[in-house]
């Protein structure tokens, strides 16, 4: 009879150390969101006709829902729309005038203005 006792003490022990246990574990982080992107040319550039269109002088950040920006690295998932430009074959810059070129990160999308002169 105390044998059976004990067992039972020792069942309602753990069971209680168990919920006591996953009460304690703490609730999942969501990370912050995107909410939108934005683009901005490197502040040395200046294009002219006859200069190639290079897209590493871009700095597109992402803006967070926690209200914090971050560059976004993965240049690589990175999408420029380059058709408003008049590039030739090799990106170079055809003619003098102000173009939308349009970025666009996963969902996202923002357009930069560049401006090509004489």
């Amino acid at each position: 009879m105390m044998k059976s006792k004990f067992v039972v003490l020792i069942l309602i022990i753990s069971l209680g150390c168990t919920l006591f246990l996953f009460g304690c574990t703490p609730e999942e982080e969501t990370l912050p969101q995107i909410e939108s992107i934005k683009a901005k040319l490197d502040s040395t550039v200046n294009y002219s006709v006859g200069d190639t269109f290079d897209s590493t002088k871009i700095t597109v950040t992402a803006v967070l829902d926690d209200e914090t920006e971050r560059n976004v690295e993965t240049v690589a998932a990175i999408v420029f729309d380059t058709s408003d430009l008049l590039l030739d074959t090799q990106n170079v810059f055809t003619e003098s005038g102000t173009y939308n070129l349009v970025i666009n990160y996963s969902a996202f999308s923002t357009e930069l203005e560049i401006v090509v002169s004489e």
